[in-house]
Order: structure tokens, then C-alpha cells, then sequence
């Protein structure tokens, strides 16, 4: 059997690590990320037997974001059908109609993984990259500061409530997508164990570690300022929830 998966959620969630621990060698990472590909120049070259690998080219071509959804649809439609492969899809962009997609990869028989990850835990860590500007620490880095060097950070309440809106929203946005497709669900707080019940083919070893050793809830001065504003929120998501779904088509 090919081994095709696609790790579906929202930045933060874990699917990095999800990713370098899942079996097949080849992994497209996040596909569809525009910036990564107009910015960093992040595609895919394919061999005369069209199987698929990553690519940082020296410049990329020009093309609208709608165009290069476009590009990838007719990329992910032209890999082998007998490749082993997985990657990673971030759909969180309520202004963008990621439905097509989403169909080509169904059809080209990938396995969707949902990486369900705490709403508070995955703000929080998007309020901390904001600021440190460190994303991940992958084993081959050598040049990064100490993964327990991290200072006391302050959350700035206004850009959490923010994000608070936004990663909800978020994922609102990406089960409306998914809503009529099956779907395996990982956990991250129980990521190894979710997979081995599910069959998901890991290997053991990392290639990436926690990007901080240090806990969160240690070095921000304000936790508990930011867990209120959190029970809050959640408290009033019943009365907005329908708010938030009309809002995102």
C-alpha cells in the first residue's frame, strides 16, 4: 500500500514534528504557502518517472496567489501514483477558497491527518514566535541560542485577544473544509500514542526538537492575565460561533 498523508491544521500545531516523524523519506512541507514560495522560492521538481521532491530554485515564477494554487493542484495531480509521500497543508486563510485543492489531493488518494492542538497552547506559541522570530529548532541547526535561554516575555493583551480570534476562526474555517471528507485525528498532546492507535506509520527518532525547553507558562509575566481573557473567550464562543462561521465564507 502507498503511504500518502496530509497533516491538516493551523500553524503551531505541531505538524512539523508530526511530519519529520511520519515514515515515507519525501515530505513537500507546507504546500501551499505563498510566502514561502514567492519569498524563499520553495517548489518541487519532479524526475522523468515524475516522482517528486522539494526544490529551493533561484527565483520563482511570478504568479498571482490564485495562480500558484493553480500550479499546485497541477503539481500534486502529476506525482506518481506509487510514490510515498507526505505533507503539510495550512488552510487558515478564511479569504482563500481552498476547496479544489482539497479535492485533488482526496482524489490523488492522500490520507488527511487533523493535528488538533489546545487553542491557548497554539496562541500562545504563535504571541511567543512573534516575538523571539524562532520558529523551529531542527537537529541539524547548530547555530541557534540555548533552548533554555528564553527571558521573560510579556503578552501584550490586545495582540492576544487577536490571536485568540484568529486561531479559532481559523479552525472553524478548516472544518467547514473539511466536514465532508474523512479524516484521521491526531492529538498533539498525544501525538505517538494517537498514530501507533491509528496505525500511522512513525519512526522513533526526532529530527526536530520542542523549540524552547523552557515552559511557557514560566517565563510569560502575565499568564494568568491571558488564561481570564481565555476562559472568557471560550465562555462567549456559543453566542458568536455563527458569527464567526458567516464571517469565514
Amino acid at each position: 500500500m502507498v503511504n500518502r498523508w496530509i497533516i491538516v491544521g493551523e500553524p503551531r500545531c505541531g505538524s512539523h514534528w508530526l511530519q519529520s516523524k511520519l515514515t515515507p523519506r519525501t515530505g513537500l512541507d507546507e504546500i501551499i504557502n505563498y510566502d514561502m514560495y514567492s519569498n524563499t522560492n520553495h517548489d518541487f521538481i519532479f524526475d522523468e518517472n515524475n516522482f517528486i521532491g522539494r526544490i529551493n530554485r533561484t527565483t520563482a515564477d511570478p504568479l498571482t496567489q490564485k495562480e500558484f494554487l493553480q500550479k499546485r493542484i497541477n503539481q500534486i495531480k502529476r506525482i506518481n501514483p506509487l510514490q510515498h509521500i507526505k505533507g503539510i497543508l495550512f488552510c487558515n486563510i478564511h479569504q482563500i477558497d481552498y476547496t479544489e485543492f482539497i479535492k485533488t489531493l482526496d482524489e490523488c488518494r492522500f490520507k488527511f491527518i487533523m493535528l488538533e492542538k489546545n487553542l491557548f497552547d497554539r496562541a500562545l506559541s504563535h504571541c511567543i514566535v512573534t516575538i523571539t522570530k524562532l520558529a523551529h529548532r531542527w537537529k541539524i541547526q547548530t547555530e541557534l541560542p540555548p533552548a533554555d535561554s528564553l527571558d521573560k516575555i510579556t503578552i501584550d493583551l490586545k495582540v492576544w485577544i487577536e490571536a485568540l480570534f484568529r486561531e479559532y476562526q481559523a479552525t472553524e474555517y478548516r472544518k467547514s473544509l473539511f466536514s465532508n471528507y474523512k479524516f484521521i485525528t491526531v492529538r498533539y498532546e498525544n501525538l505517538i500514542e494517537d498514530c501507533q492507535t491509528n496505525n500511522i506509520p512513525i519512526h522513533q527518532g526526532d529530527d526536530i526538537y520542542k523549540t524552547w525547553s523552557t515552559d511557557y507558562k514560566d517565563i510569560v509575566t502575565n499568564i494568568d492575565e491571558l488564561r481570564q481573557l481565555y476562559d472568557s473567550f471560550i465562555k462567549c464562543i456559543p453566542a458568536y460561533s455563527q458569527f464567526f462561521l458567516t464571517y469565514a465564507k
